[in-house]
């Protein structure tokens, strides 16, 4: 579901009986027919290549919705392949497990994100001798199907033009997703068949019909837990893992319910503390910010913003509830703490431009019909809810400071609806970090990220016996916003550690 307050599947039916590749790639991949639908289906790109980019290849894998009922529905989930100018085939590929969220969607239609993508991960991939693939997790992107909820998306366009209390709001996004999830269930779809332990399965599938031996997994975000889970479930097809801005599956929300809960306002208050060239820190920022938080609930600020997804235009209100989010959204860059103080004194004005691309940030997100949130919220009621101690967060909510903060905390809980209305009974197996032992893996963390805190991995990291963890100047996703960072992680890869001469940049290792 998208207003988190904490921070029919379409078979192909065109078989393949062969498929050839210059250089014999992917020649002998196991392809989908009529009698095994589970393959690939290869597929025109659904991106243009430029003339210097590697060599390219674009695929549905197709998989059962269930993969304890081979003979029931088949979904399917996109695949790009860069492949490596190698003549040796024998490292394994690095695998790039979706954009987090959960229900993220990659973009692998847009030429421009795939040419950033590539080049972002090169040194780590196709220019060391490793084949790069790229997906979309069943259930988001270029996924079929894929489980977005339009009716979300239809109504909340209207609803921004509304000055909407908390309550107000909730109650409507409520009888959206309602609506959408009884619309996927009347279509046949099995929501408790996504989830990361389903993930982790297509990819098996997908290892055995690309006759892959082993992978590098990288984990950004909430991939990061993809990773774990197919580490935990086929210990033998991992050579090495990157997780950046990780999650933990054993993490639950309830613990440091309190600490995790206030983190992003604290990250807001004490701007400074997030901001290496901050000399004057405003020791009044919270007060600013709540003060804005009630003259917005009473006074919006009018907004008239191009709508990013056509040619209209957006009526937006922004008022307090607004513009929470669009500082939550900020928080996921570092640039948001430079600008801060800037940004709260135009509002104190009334002006909008400094608050704009932070406000359009949040429309986009909100709009984007690739974002698999049905199939997010699946994810939550399967891994998560079961595992919630909600007495223990429902006491600890009376710690949180009283207002927002304490009132938002109270929606936690109305999750639950929609994992009751989508059938979600089952339990996950419990993920015990047993076989993650022996597994080399590289954190890569930003000192400054409130979505993924760098305290969560400090304490997690104890379940890695063989890791190092590198923390850098930034708040979340790093690869794609350091160099130095896709350096190291080479070297990890190939090395399978890291080594104090390996450092050649501003950053803190820590290895264990």
């Amino acid at each position: 579901m998208k207003y988190t307050l904490f921070a029919g599947a379409i078979v192909c039916a065109c078989f393949f009986t062969y498929f050839t590749i210059k250089n014999n790639t992917a020649a002998d991949y196991q392809l989908a027919s009529i009698s095994d639908p589970g393959g690939f289906i290869p597929t025109e790109c659904w991106f243009t290549a430029g003339h210097n980019w590697p060599p390219s290849e674009c695929f549905q894998m197709q998989v059962p919705e269930n993969h304890e009922k081979l003979d029931g529905r088949y979904i399917s989930f996109p695949v790009v392949v860069f492949r490596s100018k190698s003549q040796s085939r024998d490292k394994a590929p690095l695998l790039h497990l979706g954009a987090g969220g959960p229900g993220a969607p990659m973009y692998l239609d847009s030429t421009s994100t795939m040419n950033e993508f590539w080049r972002q991960l090169d040194d780590m991939s196709i220019n060391i001798g490793r084949d790069l693939f790229l997906i979309d997790p069943r259930g988001t992107g270029l996924s079929s199907p894929l489980l977005s909820c339009g009716e979300f998306v239809d109504n909340e366009l209207l609803r921004f033009d509304l000055n909407l209390s908390l309550q107000e709001n909730m109650l409507l996004v409520d009888k959206d997703y309602l609506k959408c999830i009884d619309e996927f269930l009347a279509e046949g779809i099995d929501l408790s068949k996504y989830n990361s332990f389903s993930i982790a399965k297509d990819i098996n599938a997908m290892r055995k019909a690309a006759k892959v031996d082993k992978w590098v997994l990288l984990g950004v975000s909430y991939g990061s837990t993809y990773a774990q889970t197919i580490t935990e479930l086929f210990p033998e097809t991992v050579e090495s893992m990157i997780l950046d801005s990780a999650t933990f599956p054993s993490y639950k929300a309830h613990q440091d319910f309190v600490q995790r809960t206030t983190l992003p306002y604290r990250k807001l208050f004490n701007y400074c503390d997030s901001d290496p060239a901050c000399i004057d820190p405003d020791t009044n920022m919270e007060n600013r910010i709540w003060k804005l938080v009630d003259k917005l609930t009473e006074q919006p600020v009018f907004m008239v913003l191009n709508n990013p997804y056509n040619k209209g235009v957006i009526s937006f209100s922004l008022n307090g509830n607004r513009l929470i989010s669009a500082l939550f959204e900020g928080l996921y860059s570092i640039e948001l703490f430079q600008e801060l103080p800037l940004v709260v004194s135009d509002l104190e004005s009334r002006h909008q431009e400094r608050i704009k691309p932070y406000v359009m940030n949040h429309i986009e997100y909100m709009l984007d019909r690739t974002w698999g949130d049905v199939s997010a919220t699946a994810h939550y009621c399967f891994e998560d809810k079961p595992f919630i101690d909600f007495q223990q967060i429902s006491n600890l909510i009376e710690e949180l400071p009283e207002g927002y903060i304490r009132k938002s905390a109270r929606y936690f809980g109305s999750w639950s609806k929609y994992c009751d209305r989508m059938g979600i009974n089952s339990i996950a197996p419990v993920l015990v970090p047993s076989d993650l032992v022996g597994i080399p893996t590289l954190f890569l963390q930003g000192r400054f990220d409130s979505i993924t805190p760098l305290q969560v991995v400090e304490k997690n990291r104890s379940n890695f016996t063989n890791h190092s963890l590198v923390t850098f100047e930034l708040s979340h996703s790093i690869l794609t916003a350091d160099e130095c960072a896709e350096r190291l992680a080479a070297t990890f890869i190939e090395k399978h550690q890291l080594d104090t001469d390996d450092i050649t940049c501003d950053v803190l290792i820590s290895t264990n």
